[in-house]
């Protein structure tokens, strides 16, 4: 997964990276932030985005490269959730 924030808006070029994202849409003139998560592709041709759900699953599954996620970043708003969850329930 990318954010088209990685991607020159013009060229939609990957910043660093020699891959090029062929999706104009999540390059809006506005400043949004939009995830990019397919129309990735390498010199080659190949699609190498990675669509959420795709990822999802791979965390899920424990597929390798994806089996040791550390989930400990999100904690604090796995906290919030629930402290708002608990107010409303």
């Amino acid at each position: 997964m990318f954010i088209n924030t990685e991607f020159d808006h013009d060229s939609q070029m990957h910043n660093s990276l020699d891959l090029s994202c062929t999706d104009r849409s999540k390059f809006p003139r506005s400043k949004a932030i939009r995830i990019i998560d397919d129309n990735v592709f390498d010199r080659a041709k190949h699609n190498v985005a990675l669509t959420k759900r795709k990822f999802a699953e791979y965390v899920t599954t424990g597929e390798p490269n994806f089996n040791d996620f550390d989930f400990l970043p999100f904690k604090g708003i796995f906290d919030n959730l629930k402290r708002i969850m608990d107010k409303t329930i």
